[in-house]
Formats: structure tokens, C-alpha cells, sequence
């Protein structure tokens, strides 16, 4: 057999393994959600009865508490609920808020889109459209070493970007959304979970 009948066969068997690849996260990502889709529905229902459930959340995160300054605090007062959708080629994450005096949307979602390889490709996020003097910076200077980590606010984060030194940040939070927070929120209502996320020395903002 010649290389270029090898590389054929070779590239024939590389295209299959990935549409089977692909076929099984896609059955995967079906069956998971047909059985915690009614039981989030559900759960909603209870987070509904519990007054600033999303904020107490955060806030019993050791790494997320970090990530809200005083004005962020106020406006997860208005955050209704959370949702997390995983699909084929990547996961969103969709924060609900009530009618506030922050910005008008009543949605902010932050989607991320993997390759076949599974890197990060791609970034998208809502437009916040901040109410008259409510708003933040689009871009964070790194380089201000007086920038106070008190005027920085968690909503940062729905502004997209690919660049290199901000991915690390991207994926640490949506990892700890998507994969601790969101799916085992009822066990953040305990103060004491946070002390139970393991000792040492404290963590600085990620931004």
C-alpha cells in the first residue's frame, strides 16, 4: 500500500471516529438533559420561595464571593434564576434577572463554543445595556496597579473576548457555574460549605 492510499485510509478513519465521537456526546448531552430537565423545573419551583437564593450562592463560593463587589451584590438581588445548557459543541450559561434599576435586560448569556479538539474557540456574550450612569468599563486595565479590586465588578465577565490572558478567567468561572454551582446550588445555602472548600491561603480576584 502506497503513503498516499495510507493517508486516505488514515484520514477515512479519523472522520469516522469523530462523527462517532460526535454522535455519542450528542446522545449524552440528549439523555442528560430529558432527565435533570424536569428536575431543575422543579427545583426552580422551590428556589423561587427562598429570598436572594442566586446571591446567598455566591457568596457561600469561595471563589465566586470574590467576584462581587458591593453593586454587583445589589443588583443579584434581581437575579431570578440561572440556567446552564450543554450542548454538542460547547455549553451557555443564561442569568435571569427581574426589572431592575441597572440595565433593561432581562437576560444575560454567556455561550461558549469548543472545536472538535476541544479548544475554546469562541466567546459570546449579551450586550448589557446599562441604565444612565450605571454602567462599567468594557476593557480592564491590567496594568493599572491602582485600580482598587473593590471597583471591580463580576459583570466584567459578559464581556467577550479571545484574548490569551483572559481565557484562563473565562473558563475558571463558567467551569465553577457549570459544573459546581449550577448542578448542586441548594448546598451553597449553607454558610458552612464555603469553610468546607478546603483551608489555605486566600485567593486573589481573578481579574
Amino acid at each position: 500500500m502506497d503513503s498516499d492510499m495510507i493517508k486516505l485510509c488514515k484520514e477515512r478513519l479519523e472522520k469516522k471516529i469523530k462523527k462517532q465521537k460526535a454522535d455519542l456526546i450528542r446522545k449524552e448531552v440528549e439523555h442528560h438533559r430529558s432527565i435533570m430537565t424536569p428536575l431543575y423545573e422543579k427545583r426552580n419551583e422551590v428556589i423561587k420561595t427562598i429570598p436572594n437564593f442566586w446571591l446567598t450562592v455566591f457568596l457561600n463560593n469561595k471563589t465566586l464571593s470574590k467576584q462581587l463587589n458591593n453593586t454587583d451584590k445589589k443588583i443579584f438581588e434581581f437575579l431570578s434564576s440561572i440556567e446552564v445548557d450543554k450542548f454538542e459543541a460547547g455549553h451557555s450559561i443564561d442569568f435571569v434577572f427581574q426589572t431592575n434599576d441597572y440595565f433593561s435586560n432581562t437576560n444575560l448569556k454567556k455561550t461558549f463554543t469548543y472545536n472538535e479538539d476541544g479548544e475554546l474557540v469562541s466567546i459570546n456574550s449579551t450586550k448589557i445595556d446599562w441604565k444612565p450612569n450605571k454602567g462599567i468599563p468594557d476593557k480592564i486595565d491590567h496594568n493599572n496597579e491602582g485600580l482598587s479590586t473593590s471597583n471591580l465588578s463580576f459583570f466584567h465577565w459578559f464581556y467577550s473576548t479571545m484574548e490569551k490572558d483572559e481565557l484562563i478567567f473565562e473558563d475558571k468561572i463558567a467551569g465553577i457555574i457549570k459544573d459546581e454551582v449550577f448542578p448542586d446550588a441548594l448546598k451553597f445555602l449553607d454558610d458552612d460549605h464555603n469553610n468546607l472548600e478546603g483551608e489555605g491561603p486566600s485567593e486573589e480576584r481573578n481579574y
